[in-house]
């Protein structure tokens, strides 16, 4: 997004970066919305999206609205009376350039298997690899310690940044208090305390069309932990356009 360019936030190549806001607030949307623009018309980049948390036909209707501009109930009506060889072809023609991956709690194994598959597909790894949410990677030995499980998944994510040379995306819920996702949230409202391992962390606090993005972490360049510098962006959840 412009507004990230102009101020130095970067999701890095060989990094991994993180987006934590509450239940419902946009950051799933926001980063699809990212990635299917891409430099609007001058580039995109090619996505492994791991979409543990949303299924298939929320991401559809997504991808119908960003493609087209419609509305998300105008694009309801079209699923409803099997009328979407129009919305199909916009998407195909805007959005091939992410692999979708639906799998609930992939392991590390799988992930590592669908990049290797990816590899011999392509010729080379995704140059974006996003998990949503960091929550439903599923590490091994960790199911009874969420915190220990949350730590070794950044860990994981980490060094499969450094090894792909991709940029990494987690997408992860506040904690505590800001888990409405309507408040500012600082760097300690991220669950889990995992903010040691991500290079950059925005956290999202959206009231209405009104999308707060606070750079909370951010090793290359400005940020506030306490959330109170932030980016603003207009957030039209009916028809996907996030300006900002």
């Amino acid at each position: 997004m412009q507004a990230f360019n102009e101020n130095g936030v970067h999701f890095r190549k060989g990094q991994l970066s993180m987006i934590v806001a509450g239940p419902g607030s946009g950051k799933s949307y926001l980063i699809q919305a990212i990635l299917h623009h891409g430099d609007r018309g001058r580039a995109v980049n090619s996505c492994l999206y791991f979409s543990a948390d949303t299924g298939p036909d929320v991401i559809y209707k997504r991808a119908a609205c960003l493609a087209t501009g419609y509305t998300s109930s105008a694009v309801e009506d079209m699923m409803a009376n099997h009328n979407t060889e129009s919305i199909d072809q916009a998407i195909h023609q805007t959005e091939s350039h992410i692999t979708w991956n639906f799998t609930p709690n992939p392991s590390e194994q799988y992930v590592i298997d669908e990049l290797k598959a990816y590899e011999g597909t392509y010729g080379h790894f995704p140059e974006v690899i996003v998990m949503d949410n960091l929550k439903d990677l599923y590490i091994e030995g960790m199911e009874a310690d969420e915190f220990r499980s949350l730590e070794e998944a950044c860990i994981f994510l980490k060094n499969l940044a450094k090894l792909t040379g991709s940029a990494v995306l987690a997408l992860h819920h506040a904690g505590g208090a800001f888990e409405d996702g309507t408040a500012i949230i600082p760097l300690s409202g991220v669950r889990g305390k995992v903010s040691k391992t991500p290079a950059v962390i925005l956290t999202l606090a959206r009231s209405g069309s009104d999308m707060k993005a606070s750079v909370v972490k951010n090793r290359n360049g400005r940020a506030d932990q306490s959330g109170k510098w932030w980016l603003p962006i207009h957030a039209d959840l009916e028809r996907g356009k996030f300006e900002g």
